[in-house]
């Protein structure tokens, strides 16, 4: 239980999309869970933002 899978893509413009996977084991109910995927999706996104700041 609480086993989620993140994907985030980038594309610069005409440049092939990067996807990038990563799989996650959080504890505690489902708000709890929710809770922990938003929070690593955003800092996820925030890292690619930081990478390709065009």
């Amino acid at each position: 239980m609480g086993t989620v899978w993140i994907a985030w893509a980038t594309s610069a413009g005409q440049e092939p999309v990067t996807i990038r996977a990563q799989c996650f084991h959080f504890e505690g109910d489902r708000a709890a869970v929710q809770a922990q995927t938003v929070a690593e999706a955003l800092k996820g996104m925030l890292a690619q933002v930081r990478a390709h700041p065009e």
